[in-house]
């Protein structure tokens, strides 16, 4: 008999499920204790956690996620890339895994200074809009932070409300079609 979570962990869309009680359980106590690490920053260890997940339960995507991060927070951005890449592979539809890698292609497009990490992120955010088809709360915040439409006392509200799993924004950014001329991406949904 399968069980499931009662909801999805981060960089998933839809909730864990496993043979048994049992399994659930050893994951649960696994991923609390390399989540610990690594909220402590304790990376070296927490990247040690998360690998022995990752051969007890491959092809995870909270698990592949948090390896892109704690790569990321190394400054290792192509091994970064590559998990977060993979993690939205594996999980399509959650706007947590995609905003992440956005994030990540836009730091490494900062720290090489090469536009293609840029072009890529735009990529990424256009595959999910797209693929979403409705107001996205994380890109809407995103985009409102990269337009410098946000005060210091929102990004402080912002990162309370990711801290307490309440994040919400008002104003979420809402898909529409661009200006061919504007985003490259629009003509790779169009062919």
């Amino acid at each position: 008999m399968s069980v499931k979570t009662n909801q999805a962990p981060p960089f998933m869309a839809e909730p864990l499920e496993f043979e048994s009680q049992e399994e659930m359980k050893r994951f649960n106590k696994a991923y609390a204790e390399a989540s610990d690490l690594y909220a402590a920053k304790d990376h070296a260890a927490a990247l040690q956690a998360f690998k022995l997940m990752d051969e007890a339960w491959p092809w995870t995507a909270c698990i592949l996620g948090y390896i892109g991060l704690i790569y990321e927070a190394l400054g290792r951005w192509d091994e970064a890339i590559d998990y977060l890449k993979r993690t939205v592979d594996l999980s399509p539809d959650s706007e947590f895994a995609s905003t992440t890698f956005f994030l990540a292609l836009q730091g490494a497009q900062y720290h090489f200074q090469d536009e293609s990490y840029g072009q890529r992120s735009l990529d990424e955010a256009g595959r999910f809009l797209m693929r979403a088809g409705k107001p996205s709360v994380e890109y809407g915040y995103i985009l409102r932070d990269m337009n410098g439409e946000l005060s210091d006392e929102d990004h402080q509200a912002h990162m309370e409300n990711i801290r307490n799993g309440t994040a919400q924004l008002e104003k979420p950014f809402v898909p529409r079609r661009a200006p061919k001329e504007r985003w490259e991406w629009d003509k790779k949904f169009e062919e």
